[in-house]
């Protein structure tokens, strides 16, 4: 069996199939083999043991000689979360709590000896533009509150195309590097966040994270996250302020 990263899907949508794999893994006996069609998805997975990553030319292969099934990352729903919808897919089993989402804890960046907050707003594709993204002014209100700098992370096209006002609003605004985001996740504090692939990386390492949710479907994106509180439209100021008290 291999794994397909479809490109009309990204980063959250990949982690909502990590459990499936590692149980994939485990029936095996090995690593599952995994192509990944974008390169910053592809960054989050470089250190997963039960994946093995493969090249374009060794998947072609295996599409060409239908050597086994291959499953792709699109695998959505809109009735319950969909790591639990694509572990039954996939594996033909029950959803099991045993079973997490996944992404890499770079070593090569280290942010521990700083406390501090990280802020997401991942910028929707144009199917989901402007259902998914929080504006300034509740920005600036968690900037205001918190005791400890605020950091924005994720790629330049978070700033240059959602928010510019990033540089301004927020202490340090470090984009451009997925793996250095990561990082910067797993050794925040705190996490507010969009509905947004890295907030799905925040919940598989089970941040302390509140997601200021919007108009994508509920239920279908929840992460697995223990930590994870979600803020529905209208009492995103009072949630903010009570989180970051």
């Amino acid at each position: 069996m291999t794994i397909y990263q479809d490109p009309r899907y990204g980063l959250g949508n990949f982690i909502m199939i990590t459990p499936a794999i590692k149980r994939l893994s485990e029936k095996i006996g090995g690593p599952v083999d995994v192509f990944f069609s974008i390169e910053y998805v592809k960054q989050c997975f470089l250190d997963c043991d039960f994946m093995n990553i493969i090249e374009r030319s060794e998947f072609m292969e295996i599409v060409e000689k239908k050597a086994g099934p291959v499953i792709g990352n699109n695998i959505v729903n809109r009735e319950i979360p969909d790591y639990k919808y694509a572990f039954e897919k996939i594996t033909g089993e029950s959803w099991s709590e045993d079973y997490h989402t996944y992404v890499d804890s770079p070593k090569e960046f280290d942010f521990s000896e700083e406390d501090y907050m990280v802020v997401l707003n991942g910028l929707a594709g144009s199917y989901w533009k402007g259902k998914k993204e929080v504006d300034e002014a509740h920005h600036i209100l968690i900037s205001g509150m918190s005791d400890m700098p605020v950091y924005f992370t994720g790629s330049e096209t978070d700033v240059s195309q959602n928010t510019p006002w990033a540089t301004t609003v927020f202490d340090k605004c470090l984009i451009g590097d997925i793996r250095q985001s990561l990082a910067l996740i797993r050794d925040a504090k705190k996490v507010i966040a969009n509905d947004t692939g890295l907030s799905h990386a925040a919940g598989s390492m089970n941040k302390e994270m509140l997601i200021l949710w919007k108009d994508t479907p509920f239920e279908k994106n929840q992460n697995p996250g223990v930590n994870t509180r979600y803020s529905r439209k209208g009492r995103w100021s009072n949630d903010i302020r009570n989180f970051i008290a």
